[in-house]
């Protein structure tokens, strides 16, 4: 869906999330997180913001916290195993951690970012983790 040519459809898809004023069910949630985790991935800056701002309008709409347990498993899970593909890739995962509501779900954040911290050798991704933080403390 979202992959075919992200650049044109990315800001469709956050302008039409913007102005939806209902919730997101935990179906839809699953089928728009891998795209947008795919995009995370792209060498393209572009894709990435795309992806974040897309990100940004979605939060808001999920309420249910098992869609936020998915989001966040779904989201640290490359980085807790090192599975990324590089800088751009993490900083992009911890930006749209930044943008998750804080509930039950900070005590894993918070686990996940720690962790992560005592590994990270880049400083534009430490800066996003030092971001992120707090928000869940």
């Amino acid at each position: 869906m979202l992959l075919r040519s992200p650049e044109i459809c990315l800001p469709t898809f956050t302008a039409f999330y913007t102005h939806y004023k209902q919730s997101l069910c935990d179906e839809e949630l699953k089928r728009l997180l891998p795209p947008i985790l795919s995009g995370t991935k792209s060498t393209n800056g572009t894709v990435r913001s795309g992806v974040i701002n897309l990100w940004l309008a979605i939060t808001p709409l999920i309420i249910s916290e098992s869609g936020l347990k998915f989001s966040v498993d779904n989201i640290l899970a490359p980085v807790l195993t090192g599975k990324t593909n590089g800088v751009d890739h993490r900083q992009a995962l911890f930006k749209l951690i930044q943008h998750i509501p804080t509930g039950p779900q900070s005590r894993e954040i918070i686990k996940g970012l720690i962790a992560q911290l005592e590994k990270e050798t880049n400083e534009s991704v430490l800066t996003c983790i030092s971001e992120a933080l707090p928000k869940h403390m």
